[in-house]
């Protein structure tokens, strides 16, 4: 019989005592020594197995669950699930992960309750290893309790009560159920990705059909199966919606906004703006128009139009023929063209810092802003001459204490200290600037106002912007070293023109009620402001003075 195959019939099969205490089927597979497969004397051949009965599972013959996992082991175990790679782990494990963090960032998580997210992550899982169960659990179907806002434990899918009844229903209320409404659109769900989200709750007529006893057990079975169906199918439209979604999120991010001059575009398919255009146009003036599409060589001036058009503007503007709305539509055409046809030379940074310096005779912040941008990165290039250097540096300085940014002064100061660049910083305009910074950092009103008095020009209607409430702060500062003050006295402090122009200051912050005359209409008249009696109606104003919020800002 060893030579030859042997087909043992029924009658020859028989299980010995000995054989029911080996080992399992499922344990033939786990041999890894070839040793173990050879025939022991007195037992039993290499390849003979016990038969399993008819309904016997093939479990893991221990029941006992593994060690339990410290924090770190939790930890690991959690980024090798998210990281993938070539480990393979059970079906929907990862996704319900990954789902729950783009949950997170959907309802935009704090950083308390991110953390309280990865630890309930982190005991799920190891829950699950712990017990083995991480394949008998539905991780489809998987819910945690900070996304479901609800104070229960953690418990694992698999070991939740089933709501399918496995035995004939006594209860009329519960074999009624009707089965769950079709899913809401995409766009209008709470929760989306993979996890349950709840059915809406009853209405009258789905609980009448509740109290109702009507329904035959078929047709319970078959609602029951259509459930199912519609859970599974609600499931696959959640998944696709959000690909769907994501995707026109994205096409919407990336689409190009033509109307930044300073923008560099990446759509090479709409319009590449590093790919310089050969303009054609001769007409001096030309109308501002945003892009929408690809420039039109024949609307755009070339270099040789765009100087004449320079001098042409200047000349309106020397005459008084020409309004500002006017001026800073021409300018803003001629960056355009010079942005299209990427001319960075001599003649870009003069029309870059006139307009610059009209924008802020004009008290028009945002146009400033955006040549100053363009001028950051002129600046930069190697082989261009950095003329007035000096003199836009200052203007960058002035521009972060209307900001109340010293922390991007700091940075300049850095930036102009080095060997290179100190013929910069010791230059006298931007010496001021850096001596004007420094008093309002001290809190040093009067240093600042004498500094103020000695500015001109753009740097005078730069600082102009912005004085109020430095006049303000320094009112604050006042009243609270002084019960009464006189008007006179502190209209010089403040830098106030005119007696007149200081009583209207006064006006405005409405403090008029607390100024108190000393012999009116006489020759010594003399007026003064109770800072005691006004201290609490100044520093209200004061505190809503520092909120700034200005558009196009660097």
């Amino acid at each position: 019989m060893d030579g030859a195959h042997h087909i043992p019939s029924k009658r020859e099969v028989q299980i010995s005592p000995s054989m029911k205490d080996q080992h399992g089927l499922s344990q033939v597979f786990d041999i890894d020594d070839v040793r173990e497969r050879r025939m022991k004397k007195g037992g039993k051949k290499y390849n003979q197995v016990q038969p399993v009965a008819l309904g016997q599972s093939r479990k893991i013959p221990s029941s006992e669950n593994r060690k339990a996992m410290s924090e770190k082991e939790k930890t690991e175990l959690l980024q090798r699930i998210i990281g993938g790679g070539s480990q393979q782990f059970p079906s929907g494990m990862r996704e319900f992960i990954l789902g729950c963090f783009q949950l997170a960032e959907q309802h935009k998580f704090d950083q308390s309750a991110h953390m309280l997210l990865v630890q309930q992550l982190k005991d799920l899982i190891s829950k699950a290893y712990t017990e083995k169960k991480e394949y008998i659990n539905d991780w489809w179907s998987q819910t945690i309790p900070c996304l479901t806002k609800s104070r229960t434990e953690l418990v694992l899918a698999c070991d939740k009560p089933s709501r399918k009844p496995s035995a004939p229903v006594s209860s009329p209320r519960q074999s009624s159920l009707p089965p769950p409404p079709p899913p809401p659109p995409p766009s209008q769900e709470a929760v989306r990705g993979t996890l349950r989200v709840p059915p809406p709750p009853p209405t009258v007529d789905m609980a009448r059909r509740q109290n109702s006893n009507t329904v035959a057990p078929d047709r319970l079975a078959s609602r029951s199966r259509g459930s199912t169906e519609l859970e599974r199918r609600r499931k696959r439209m959640e998944r696709f919606s959000n690909d769907s979604t994501g995707s026109k999120k994205s096409k919407v991010t990336s689409d190009e906004n033509f109307a930044n001059l300073n923008a560099i575009s990446t759509n090479f398919y709409k319009f590449d703006k590093n790919k310089p255009v050969v303009g054609r146009c001769q007409t001096l003036e030309k109308k501002y128009l945003r892009l929408t599409s690809e420039p039109n060589p024949d609307l755009v001036r070339p270099l040789n139009v765009l100087k004449k058009a320079y001098d042409s503007i200047l000349e309106k503007h020397t005459k008084g023929e020409a309004s500002y709305a006017y001026l800073c539509d021409q300018f803003k055409s001629m960056r355009q063209d010079l942005r299209v046809q990427i001319i960075e030379n001599q003649f870009a940074l003069k029309v870059y810092q006139t307009h610059a310096r009209l924008a802020l005779q004009n008290n028009d912040i945002g146009e400033f802003n955006q040549c100053q941008s363009r001028l950051g990165q002129l600046f930069e290039l190697p082989n261009l001459p950095n003329s007035n250097l000096e003199e836009f540096v200052s203007y960058r300085i002035l521009y972060y204490l209307m900001m109340n940014n010293q922390n991007s002064i700091n940075e300049l100061k850095l930036k102009y200290m080095t060997a290179e660049n100190l013929a910069v910083y010791r230059h006298p305009i931007v010496r001021h600037a850096l001596k004007m910074a420094n008093s309002l950092l001290m809190d040093d009103y009067h240093s600042f106002f004498k500094l103020y008095a000695e500015t001109s020009g753009p740097t005078r209607c730069l600082v102009d912007t912005f004085i109020s409430r430095e006049r303000l702060r320094a009112l604050n500062t006042i009243s609270k070293s002084y019960n009464q003050i006189p008007l006179p006295f502190l209209f010089k402090e403040l830098q106030l023109q005119s007696f007149d122009e200081g009583v209207e200051f006064i006006e405005q912050l409405g403090l008029s009620q607390y100024v108190s005359y000393k012999n009116k209409g006489q020759e010594g008249e003399l007026a003064t402001l109770n800072t005691k009696t006004s201290r609490f109606s100044i520093i209200q104003q004061f505190e809503k003075s520092k909120r700034v919020d200005i558009k196009g800002q660097i």
